[in-house]
């Protein structure tokens, strides 16, 4: 009899072993941060300016090129296969410093920024394929195992996706300010590896659609005119020559998602 309860002691002790506290399938606040390269599809002023702004036959100024761009997510985990959250983009743009030769007389030098903010959905198929939400507790046998790795796809929606233009010219009175925003469709594909049940390390891709550009311009103008010396500001908003353009990204991601049980 004491043997037999001997055993079961045992028994018990080893699948408690067995079970360890390693999560196979997190549910909890999940935060994502990733940093590579972005890329606006449209480098040209055109995103800018109004038709009336450009004669038929006028040539096209590169106004910016691409480079780092730093994305965040800060979500929820509703279950180990899905979850949902809002998302920022930060994208560093570089000024051509490319004018017209009237602009160019005026000394003009630009500079650019660029960031969005939206919502996002994300679902990790595998999780789902091999039942993560029913095996929720599963101990990972060494850095080879499988089921380390996390693959997911996302579908978003960015509420605003601005870029902004400002120009200064020789004289510090005169400046003018293109504001240009989106509506976008993020789509991202990304693989991570779970170090650790809760911190994971992977790449992505992402590819945004962006639609329905507006710009609102704000020129500010020093008028001299015999012994008048006056500064005025003008304030108009139209649609742009392009309204529509495609943003990309492509980067290292680290997550952590803080499990709750």
């Amino acid at each position: 009899m004491a043997a037999t309860m001997a055993a079961g002691v045992w028994c018990a002790g080893a699948t408690a072993h067995a079970t360890h506290p390693d999560h196979e399938g997190e549910r909890g606040f999940e935060v994502s941060l990733s940093a590579g390269v972005g890329g606006i599809a449209d480098t040209d002023e055109r995103l800018f300016l109004a038709p009336r702004d450009v004669a038929p036959g006028a040539p096209s100024y590169e106004a910016f090129t691409n480079g780092f761009a730093v994305q965040g997510q800060l979500g929820y985990r509703i279950a180990p296969f899905v979850s949902a959250g809002v998302s920022f983009n930060v994208q560093s743009l570089e000024a051509t410093q490319l004018h017209s030769p009237q602009e160019t007389g005026f000394g003009a030098r630009d500079s650019f920024s660029s960031w969005q903010m939206g919502v996002y959905g994300r679902f990790y198929p595998v999780a789902l394929m091999r039942r993560h939400r029913d095996n929720p507790r599963v101990f990972f046998q060494g850095w080879g195992d499988l089921r380390r790795l996390d693959p997911w796809v996302s579908l978003g929606l960015t509420l605003t996706q601005n870029i902004t233009r400002a120009r200064a010219y020789s004289d510090a009175l005169n400046r003018t300010t293109w504001e240009t925003g989106f509506v976008g469709v993020p789509i991202g594909f990304g693989a991570e590896y779970r170090i650790t049940q809760s911190l994971a390390a992977g790449v992505q891709f992402a590819v945004t659609p962006l639609v329905g550009g507006g710009v609102d311009k704000t020129q500010q103008a020093r008028r001299t005119t015999g012994s008048t010396d006056a500064v005025s500001v003008t304030e108009s908003s139209y649609d742009p020559i392009r309204t529509s353009t495609v943003q990309t990204f492509f980067g290292l991601s680290v997550r952590y998602t803080l499990t709750l049980f």
